[in-house]
Parts: structure tokens; C-alpha cells; sequence
């Protein structure tokens, strides 16, 4: 696993939670178990979960993550 990645809070895309939710980014940008924080915000680090293809832009995709304190 690489180190934690930066992401900006307005890469959210759709229903988000407090410990889970989604990102629009560029294709690459963040892969299945990578880690991430929001940039200017303290939380706990997130883990990427899911990464599937944006079908309105090829170049995009949706990255479901949660958070790693979710289950405990």
C-alpha cells in the first residue's frame, strides 16, 4: 500500500456519508485499497473500495471509499 493520498473535498460526486461515499476523479488518480485524506479536513484516513468507469466521460471515474474506522 502506498502512502496516503491528498484529495480535494469537491472531487465528491453524489450521495456521500459521514463514512463513506463517492469521487469523480481522473482515470489513475487512486486505485482498489489505496488510502486517502480531504485536503484541509481531520478525519480518520479513507480506503478505496470500488473503482468503476464513468460512462458520461471516459477519462473519469467513480471511486466508492469508506472510512477505515467503519467496522470498529
Amino acid at each position: 500500500m502506498s502512502e496516503i493520498a491528498r484529495v480535494k473535498p469537491d472531487s465528491r460526486s453524489g450521495q456521500v456519508g459521514q463514512t463513506w461515499g463517492n469521487l469523480l476523479l481522473p482515470e489513475g488518480r487512486l486505485s482498489v485499497h489505496d488510502r486517502f485524506l480531504f485536503e484541509g479536513e481531520e478525519s480518520a484516513p479513507f480506503e478505496v473500495k470500488r473503482v468503476l468507469s464513468w460512462p458520461l466521460d471516459p477519462k473519469l471515474h467513480l471511486v466508492y471509499y469508506e472510512s477505515t474506522k467503519r467496522h470498529g
